[in-house]
């Protein structure tokens, strides 16, 4: 799920309104592969499993630009039970491979070399739908396998997906009395009545707080936070990175990290 965090995540934040149909269209959606678009980057990750069955309860990443390219991440990671935490620092070549992007017209191909078999998307992005393709590609023989297709509509507040040729249905609605919360509801054989994720936007200051809550699974909370390109603080555009001390804290702040500051939270067991 982290090495595609940044082809996912950002699109079209319009003025950046915390309306959740138009957000999770444009960021979720959509194929931007530059993680940064209208002024926003990708600031943080913030992961955590509550279910004690998943080994990991907190994966968390913070990344780093030099200026408005996305240079490395450094994740914190911490199994349950433990707390000890298990810090990585990767270049942005060590997670996605090396890609090339394409576009024409409202197509984008995205091609990541590097693996075996590489990975090409295809994008064809109109205003209100989207149709997502990703193949494996041989590197020896060049045979290509078709391995996910993905078609998004916006229509009448409501998105539609279609996943692998129609056998994965889902439709996304408001909540009815809260524009900044929706519900993804799965076609399970007797309607879309089986609630998958539940997502909720949030301005908080210049942050854009995207989060998703999975209530089945291992019942995990997922948080994407959205910061100005050329915001006041200096841990989000800098090119060297500083040194970091494994965290004893329970605690995060609102960016995902394990670290005392203006905004933050503890998470309970």
């Amino acid at each position: 799920m982290k090495k595609i965090i940044l082809t996912l995540a950002l699109a079209a934040l319009g003025a950046h309104a915390a309306d959740c149909l138009r957000n999770i269209f444009d960021i979720h959606e959509s194929g931007n592969s530059e993680g940064i678009a209208n002024g926003m980057i990708i600031d943080s990750v913030f992961l955590q499993y509550r279910d004690p069955q998943h080994s990991v309860e907190f994966d968390n990443t913070k990344y780093y630009w030099t200026g408005d390219k996305f240079d490395s991440a450094v994740t914190y990671r911490k199994k349950h039970g433990s707390d000890d935490w298990e810090i990585t620092v990767q270049k942005k070549d060590e997670i996605y491979g090396h890609r090339e992007v394409t576009r024409d017209g409202n197509l984008t191909k995205i091609l990541t070399t590097g693996g075996n078999p590489n990975v090409e998307e295809l994008i064809y992005q109109e205003k209100d739908s989207i149709n997502h393709v990703t193949k494996y590609v041989d590197p020896e023989t060049g045979e290509v396998t078709e391995i996910y297709v993905a078609t998004s509509v916006l229509r009448n507040d409501t998105i539609h997906k279609s996943e692998n040729n129609g056998d994965d249905m889902y439709i996304i609605v408001r909540d009815s009395a809260n524009e900044n919360k929706c519900y993804v509801k799965r076609n399970i054989g007797s309607g879309f009545n089986d609630i998958d994720a539940i997502y909720e936007f949030e301005m908080k200051g210049d942050t854009l707080v995207d989060a998703e809550t999975r209530p089945g699974g291992y019942q995990s909370t997922f948080m994407i936070f959205f910061v100005p390109v050329n915001g006041s603080s200096s841990a989000i555009i800098r090119k060297n990175r500083p040194n970091y001390e494994r965290p004893k804290s329970r605690k995060f702040d609102l960016l995902g990290r394990p670290a005392k500051g203006k905004y933050t939270v503890q998470f309970l067991k």
